[in-house]
């Protein structure tokens, strides 16, 4: 099934790249070019990027549905003899001997989901993800959870290879997901147990500790574990740096708890720490580290804006603002992939602050970043907030201008100004 799915990506990479030329958005194809990645390679990538077009995905995240169904839409309409070739992957992948029911019944759903519209996938084009079953581990969640239920009835006192360990690993992330916690909780002991890598312990640590917390609503477990993933990373031998981002990722987390808990003083201070951390661990990374730079300044952006978050919470906007200009800043310098959201978030809380002329600017540069950066459905939020400013300050003109652009937000359009 992977050499399917590798035939199809490398045919729609083909007809983006080289026939149609800025029909598609560039993300697409960048996010194309991984989905048939497989095991550490694939996770790498996922954890890189935030909507990788797997089935897995798609069936959660409208934001990951919405980028294909526009994209290979927009493909057909320019190149309708693509259609043919998307379809003789269908054919062959339904007609596979190792072929699931699930992916059959996909395969059927698609093809009848224009007629009545009760399936996951309104666009006919959006029927061919299908073949993207298998490329995250497991392949459709239906697949993912009796995989991941067969590996916990099948599973070993201890993982005997890395390849054991990210299995468990995985087969524990998909049955927390599904609520069957104590068979979780059985696969992800095994899977911390068999890491020897401190890091990429704490990490699949944290990935236990949120489903405990968010699936479980065990805040005290989760807490516990937390506990025992600090005092882990306490003793191990590790770079400093990436050591301190590990601990900057465990305070994070605290203080999503602490506000679970309705406890704001606590979140306060609990991302307060998480930040002063990220910041000494942020110095001065090179390829010795574990944790890539990029990927570190992401942590530390997400940190700083769940601070600002807590502001918001508290509707004291003035100060919320403050930090939300040197966040802007922070991303401008550090984290660019982040910057349409620094920006809309400021833009957002102008508008509550009653402020519309102010919300403009950041709102007009976040909708401008968003072409390279891509996410169908915040462009929708931030094209929201742009029509209700030009509203309130009677630019009605400017409103229906916004209210008229295409889908297609990537390709070249007219704003209007600030």
């Amino acid at each position: 099934m992977i050499d399917t799915t590798t035939a199809f990506v490398a045919d729609l990479l083909a007809s983006a790249s080289a026939d149609s030329p800025g029909v598609v958005h560039p993300r697409f194809e960048s996010v194309m070019s991984h989905v048939a990645l497989e095991g550490n390679a694939f996770l790498l990538a996922a954890r890189r990027d935030h909507a990788p077009l797997t089935d897995l995905r798609l069936r959660r995240d409208l934001s990951s549905r919405a980028m294909f169904e526009l994209n290979v839409d927009a493909l057909i309409a320019q190149q309708p003899e693509l259609r043919r070739t998307l379809t003789d992957h269908l054919d062959r992948a339904s007609s596979a001997n190792e072929t699931s029911v699930a992916l059959r019944e996909t395969l059927g759903l698609g093809s009848i989901s224009r007629r009545t519209r009760s399936v996951p996938f309104q666009s006919e084009a959006a029927a061919y993800v299908a073949l993207l079953k298998y490329v995250n581990a497991f392949g459709s969640w239906e697949d993912a959870l009796d995989v991941a239920r067969s590996v916990h009835a099948h599973r070993k006192a201890g993982a005997e290879s890395q390849r054991e360990t990210m299995t468990y690993a995985l087969a524990a992330s998909v049955l927390g997901l599904c609520r069957e916690s104590a068979a979780s909780d059985d696969l992800f002991a095994i899977a911390l147990a068999g890491m020897p890598d401190p890091i990429e312990r704490t990490f699949a640590g944290l990935r236990w500790a949120s489903l405990r917390a968010k699936r479980q609503g065990n805040i005290d477990a989760a807490e516990d574990l937390i506990d025992a993933l600090d005092s882990d990373l306490s003793h191990a031998s590790a770079h400093r740096d990436d050591k301190s981002v590990g601990f900057g990722m465990l305070w994070n987390l605290r203080a999503l708890l602490a506000v679970r808990r309705r406890d704001p003083k606590a979140a306060h201070a609990a991302v307060t720490r998480a930040i002063a951390h990220f910041e000494q661990g942020n110095g001065h990374r090179t390829a010795a580290h574990a944790i890539g730079s990029e990927e570190a300044r992401r942590y530390e952006w997400m940190a700083r804006l769940n601070l600002i978050q807590l502001d918001i919470f508290a509707h004291t906007f003035v100060s919320a603002i403050e930090k939300l200009t040197i966040l802007v800043d922070f991303s401008r310098e550090n984290d660019p992939g982040s910057l349409h959201t620094s920006l809309s978030t400021l833009a957002y809380v102008h508008i509550q602050n009653d402020d519309p002329a102010a919300a403009l600017p950041p709102l007009l540069e976040s909708h401008e970043r968003l072409r390279a950066e891509y996410d169908p459905f915040v462009i929708d939020q931030v094209r929201k907030m742009l029509i209700r400013c030009y509203i309130e300050l009677g630019r009605e003109k400017d409103a229906e201008r916004v209210s008229a652009l295409p889908a297609n937000f990537w390709l070249p359009t007219e704003m209007p100004g600030a």
